[in-house]
């Protein structure tokens, strides 16, 4: 199915922001329209999926891997938010991006909404994002690490017992 008009709006500013992963580092970039609308960046040498799409008033970016191996296997989630690389390479980066980012609109509601969205994804790429895009994997690998020993936990372990938490309800 051909995009609108409006998507394919969407997918020209995207290219526009993310045209350095078709020119710097081989992908090949495939828009998509299957729901909403979006582009996938793939490098089958690294076995890389970059993904960015525009549904129900919000922008995903994720990267995912397409390889199987003992740490990447079947029916083991092999698909990373850029919050969560960011987020285990700087702690402080998602805040200080967050302060310094123009304001950005609650929701993506036109393609000319997501023109501040996509380049402040393109540049957290550009910043924290180069070892993976270069096939290095090990931060994609220590996130997958940590799922798994968060699966393993009771929920009491990974919430405390019941009422013991630190939100509060609200009071009368």
């Amino acid at each position: 199915m051909a995009p609108s008009p409006e998507q394919q709006r969407f997918i020209n500013i995207a290219l526009k922001y993310f045209d350095f992963l078709v020119k710097d580092f081989g992908f090949t970039a495939t828009p998509e329209t299957v729901c909403g609308v979006g582009l996938s960046f793939t490098k089958d040498a690294h076995a890389l999926k970059v993904s960015l799409g525009w549904y129900k008033g919000e922008v995903d970016f994720e990267f995912e891997v397409l390889l199987e191996n003992s740490v990447f296997r079947p029916y083991i989630s092999r698909r990373f938010r850029l919050g969560e690389i960011v987020n285990l390479i700087d702690p402080n980066a998602i805040t200080k991006a967050l302060s310094e980012r123009p304001l950005l609109p609650r929701w993506v509601l036109s393609a000319e909404d997501a023109h501040s969205v996509l380049q402040h994804d393109a540049m957290l790429v550009q910043i924290f994002c180069l070892p993976v895009l270069n096939g290095d994997f090990d931060v994609l690998e220590a996130i997958t690490w940590a799922r798994r020993r968060e699966q393993g936990k009771t929920e009491e372990e990974r919430y405390g017992k019941f009422g013991q938490g630190t939100i509060k309800g609200p009071t009368n």
